[in-house]
């Protein structure tokens, strides 16, 4: 509630006030605000994506996926298996170790593959990082807008009630004074 009400006086500063000396600034850190949001629903919604379908589709580290290389090699490991139970049914051919080749070829073809986790991490490592920097951008954003109003406005203590509310009073301030209310 509180960052929408800084991102809205800022977006009002930047449309409203032509005299505002920290207009590149204030553009610069809404920029960066809006962009880290952006970012961070993109991976977010990867994520959820990478989630959603674990299983289904292998992803290597390009991205590219794997499911078509698997079915080949799957193939093979099917006409592998097939020759071998051809080979144990000749009656002029013995093969000693049937059961373990048999046993053998069905572990390789149910090997389990995750390629999808070490990504899954390193975009949740990368959201966390975000995260971070995404505070630092709403303190220095909301430092602005709050600077803004201290100096544009005669802020009378008076007017609130409870002084853990003084920022969004002066939000508020500052969205009347723009809106012209």
């Amino acid at each position: 509630m509180i960052i929408n009400n800084i991102k809205r006086a800022a977006e009002l500063i930047l449309l409203k006030d032509k005299n505002y000396e920290e207009v590149d600034k204030l553009r610069d850190y809404l920029k960066k605000y809006i962009d880290i949001r952006n970012e961070i629903g993109i991976l977010e919604e990867t994520l959820k994506d990478l989630e959603d379908c674990s299983g289904n589709i292998i992803i290597d580290d390009n991205g590219k996926s794997l499911n078509e290389e698997l079915e080949k090699y799957s193939n093979i490991l099917n006409e592998l298996k097939l020759q071998l139970d051809k080979l144990n049914e000749n009656k002029k051919i013995i093969v000693l170790n049937y059961k373990e080749l048999s046993d053998l070829i069905n572990k390789i073809k149910y090997i389990k593959m995750d390629i999808n986790t070490p990504l899954k991490w390193e975009i949740y490592s990368k959201i966390e990082d975000l995260k971070k920097k995404l505070e630092y951008v709403e303190w220095k954003l909301e430092l602005i807008v709050l600077n803004y109003g201290i100096k544009k406005f005669d802020i009378n203590l008076n007017d609130v009630e409870d002084l853990r509310d003084i920022n969004n009073h002066i939000y508020e301030k500052i969205i009347q004074h723009l809106n012209g209310e």
